[in-house]
């Protein structure tokens, strides 16, 4: 985030106990850290409504209540939301449609979805159990009755939140509690695919529910699941199966790119970290078990 005081970036994070805001040499900015009120069970979020750099920073805690600071840790007024049902494990997340917008958070049993103040703006009329790894992702409809939020249910059930309240729910089969889950246009054609990682399966399917591609690997693939954006909008989708120290991208037609595996275990960052002559080189980051850092040079035709 940039600091409105000196328009320097730097690092908003939470721990499970405190808010720590750090500069870019790795020092912790003045008044920082500051301890939570409760324990926080979510990483915080962090909202700029108006893309003004007035920065709202959304955390919820062990106590069940949600709590909405400024980028200075303040408590910010008119928040009236009250507590979840449950524990919220991963960040708040913010759309706008319409000129509204909706603040959007879940439990293991509810969604919460708000407005800036807290207040309910879509209430469920159809709860359903959430898988604690999804998401929620946001599809535009035609019209706003065909609008929709899409996430999981605890067995991989999708679920589709419209915004009168009413809930579809879609069957592509069973996965684990412990699933991973994508609703993206993988291919850059405007159409939307379901992407799963279940224990050692790669799968992604058509909107049509038949399946586009599947693949299996040696070993489950835990906490691995990962798209990268690149021309045109087409995405790749990146695995690391466990315990093998080898990263793999995929691409929109399920063909391992050229190059992977590569050497790296766990989740890895692309991007381009140095001009080269041609343009078109990026950088692939990652770690693996014997704790070094590989830097790779990546290009994508």
């Amino acid at each position: 985030m940039t600091n409105t005081k000196n328009n320097k970036l730097q690092y908003l994070f939470n721990t499970h106990t405190h808010l720590h805001l750090v500069d870019r040499n790795g020092n912790e900015v003045n008044g920082f850290p500051i301890k939570f009120k409760s324990t926080a069970t979510n990483g915080i979020a962090v909202f700029d409504y108006e893309n003004s750099k007035d920065y709202r920073v959304l955390v919820a805690c062990v106590n069940k209540s949600v709590y909405l600071l400024t980028a200075d840790g303040g408590k910010v007024d008119g928040w009236s939301f009250g507590q979840t049902k449950g524990t919220v494990t991963l960040p708040a997340q913010h759309f706008i449609d319409e000129g509204k917008d909706y603040i959007v958070f879940g439990d293991e049993t509810s969604t919460y979805i708000v407005n800036r103040k807290g207040d309910s703006r879509i209430t469920l009329k159809s709860p359903f159990e959430k898988c604690k790894t999804t998401p929620y992702f946001f599809e535009k409809g035609q019209e706003s009755k065909d609008s929709r939020f899409v996430t999981t249910g605890k067995n991989g059930d999708v679920y589709f939140i419209f915004l009168d309240g009413s809930v579809k729910k879609m069957s592509l089969g069973t996965f684990s509690e412990n699933h991973r889950f994508e609703y993206q246009d993988i291919d850059g054609d405007g159409k939307k695919y379901f992407v799963y990682t279940n224990d050692n399966k790669l799968t992604v399917f058509n909107r049509d529910k038949s399946v586009r591609f599947e693949l299996k690997f040696e070993n489950k693939l835990k906490n691995s699941l990962n798209l990268y954006t690149f021309n045109e909008g087409v995405k790749y989708i990146g695995v690391s199966p466990d315990g093998l120290n080898k990263v793999y991208l995929i691409a929109p037609n399920g063909k391992v790119a050229a190059g992977f595996p590569m050497h790296g275990n766990g989740a890895f960052s692309i991007s381009k970290m140095i001009q080269s002559e041609k343009g078109d080189d990026l950088n692939l980051i990652t770690g693996n078990t014997d704790y070094y850092l590989f830097n790779y040079r990546l290009t994508i035709k």
